[in-house]
């Protein structure tokens, strides 16, 4: 498994898009272990949980650094409509 965060955080969006949630899962915790100031890597897990149906005290928590990091991501994040699966760094590209 790569250890750049950037990496790790577009293989879980393109394994998200696959449909391979558990594998997502796998590389956005990564991202966020090896760049905690990661904003994106910690929605894109809140993502993931949500759609896992994870709402648990891990969700809470990606959700809340995300905030913390950026804002930004964080409110575009919580604005789109999670369900639909696509990453928060489509999302915020504009490419959705």
């Amino acid at each position: 498994m790569p250890d750049d965060a950037s990496v790790l955080t577009n293989m879980g969006n393109i394994y998200q898009r696959m449909g391979n949630l558990e594998a997502a899962l796998q590389f956005f915790r990564r991202a966020t272990r090896l760049r905690p100031d990661h904003a994106s890597a910690w929605v894109n897990l809140a993502s993931v949980l949500f759609l896992l149906g994870r709402e648990d005290e891990e969700y809470h928590d990606a959700l809340t650094r995300a905030a913390k990091l950026d804002r930004h991501i964080a409110e575009r994040a919580t604005y789109y409509r999670l369900e639909d699966g696509v990453g928060v760094d489509s999302v915020y590209r504009g490419e959705t």
